[in-house]
């Protein structure tokens, strides 16, 4: 097996952001398969030589202080700890290249080897560009796609905590594209769970049931159209719909109002809709 398809999910909290002269005080790392399965965890204080130097606004962010690390490890016992989760593995993490910058300084400072890692970066901050592009959230940091993906975080800027959101991210992330792609049919199942969930309350079905006897005179325009359904010059709610969603192969419309008086649903009907379905549809 090709030990460099499993991920190293990582992070760490730092003195600063300058792997030259800042610090590493916490580190956390989830060895994973590619598919995301969970194989070991591990986490780690790590005792700081100059705390002197550390900016006290890395320090605030991370919540440092001398009484919850009186049992920090030494960094050379830490990172010999880790090692092995990270041999063999390809890197992951939110802005990982900072994490990596700082583990590489790390091992060179400790004259340790440096794990035999795959030449890629695994980079949830990378990978969720196109929802900033599609202005889907403000920003790629963590937080703002921990809020977007409705993930439940535990203490911000502490390294165990943020290594399983980031893990969580990258879920979210690789599901969001390897998602089948979306269809005319599938959008129609869509809009009709949505329709069936709205008409289970009884005020709001009722305004349904208005509009689906509403007609209105069609524009020629509006006749022509190639989805939208029109009858004997008129459309309603439904015609409109299916303008939306689109027909199916037949140029009938992928969504048909079914009897909502007597039972209470919209149903959907794909290609192989009966004579008798197609009767019972309104425009």
């Amino acid at each position: 097996m090709n030990q460099k398809k499993n991920l190293a999910f990582v992070d760490l909290e730092t003195t600063g952001v300058d792997p030259e002269s800042a610090e590493i005080i916490e580190i956390a790392v989830i060895h994973t398969t590619s598919t995301f399965v969970v194989s070991q965890e591990l986490t780690f204080k790590v005792l700081p030589k100059h705390i002197e130097t550390a900016s006290a606004e890395a320090l605030a962010i991370n919540g440092y202080n001398q009484e919850d690390w009186k049992d920090a490890k030494p960094l050379r016992e830490v990172l010999q700890l880790v090692a092995p989760l990270l041999q063999g593995a390809t890197i992951a993490g939110h802005n990982v290249e900072f994490d990596r910058s700082f583990l590489v300084k790390a091992f060179k400072a400790e004259n340790l080897p440096w794990p035999d890692m795959a030449y890629h970066r695994f980079d949830t901050a990378s990978l969720a560009r196109p929802l900033l592009v599609a202005d889907q959230i403000k920003a790629v940091s963590l937080s703002n796609l921990v809020a977007y993906f409705g993930i439940e975080q535990g203490t911000p800027h502490r390294a165990l905590s943020d290594v399983r959101c980031t893990l969580e991210v990258a879920r979210k992330l690789t599901d969001m594209m390897t998602a089948p792609k979306l269809t005319d049919a599938n959008l129609a199942k869509e809009v009709i769970s949505r329709l069936n969930t709205l008409i289970a309350r009884p005020a709001i079905r009722k305004d349904i049931e208005t509009l689906l006897n509403v007609r209105v005179q069609a524009s020629p325009e509006t006749c022509e159209h190639p989805t939208i359904q029109v009858h004997h010059d008129m459309l309603g709610f439904m015609g409109l719909l299916n303008g939306i969603i689109g027909v199916d192969n037949e140029g009938d419309g992928l969504v048909s109002a079914h009897s909502v008086h007597l039972s209470g649903e919209l149903s959907f009907f794909a290609e192989n809709k009966t004579p008798s379905q197609y009767s019972q549809s309104t425009n």
